[in-house]
């Protein structure tokens, strides 16, 4: 991420915590199958809306319970929910893995298909916590490699590393992609084009892209 970015004053919260108590924390909710037809048509569109903002609910409500309740007390948590489409479903890959755990249908996607991977990153400040807890909080999503949690670079200041990681959250980067999950590096491909590009920023109008505590 070499763009500039300047951090937004509600991420600065995170400044004050030391490297120790600070984790990337990314959460994969599950995967829709659309065809070309689906994304041109408003009303299908409508319908697939519908089933991201029920996934987004149904990881807020379980999230909110852990944060409210003795496992996750106490934490600040500063993020962004996205939108990611892939033409490829490549298997023995992390994310052919990951569907096929939670029961996804694996095939290949045919040449007019996508699949549509709704998803969360954040930044969490522990506080009086410990990553034990957090990693025994995200036990509740048990799909393979569905969570991550990971420590900030050690090779960029904490500022720096915030800086960059809030970018990340709101990148809404319009390229096919590969890897990302586990250690596999990020690599972006083809720009989605007009009709996939529409059905994105169509459907990130139906709903408040930011994660974040209320304190």
């Amino acid at each position: 991420m070499s763009r500039s970015y300047t951090l937004a004053p509600s991420w600065r919260c995170l400044l004050t915590h030391e490297r120790s108590d600070l984790r990337w924390v990314t959460v994969i909710f599950g995967a829709i199958r659309v065809t070309d037809a689906e994304a041109k048509s408003a009303s299908a569109q409508a319908d697939i809306l519908i089933q991201v903002q029920k996934m987004i609910a149904a990881f807020e409500a379980d999230w909110l319970g852990l944060t409210r309740g003795r496992h996750l007390s106490g934490v600040i948590w500063r993020g962004a929910y996205e939108l990611e489409l892939h033409r490829e479903l490549e298997p023995e890959t992390h994310r052919y893995e990951l569907l096929e755990s939670l029961g996804y249908d694996v095939t290949p996607l045919a040449p007019d298909e996508r699949l549509l991977v709704p998803h969360v990153h954040f930044v969490i400040a522990l506080g009086k916590r410990t990553p034990d807890d957090l990693k025994n909080a995200l036990a509740r999503w048990t799909g393979k490699w569905q969570t991550m949690a990971k420590n900030l670079k050690k090779k960029q200041t904490v500022e720096e590393a915030i800086t960059n990681l809030a970018s990340y959250s709101h990148k809404r980067m319009p390229h096919y992609s590969t890897g990302g999950l586990g250690n596999v590096p990020v690599k972006y491909g083809a720009h989605y084009g007009l009709t996939w590009l529409r059905f994105i920023d169509a459907l990130y109008d139906g709903f408040d892209t930011e994660f974040r505590s209320k304190k």
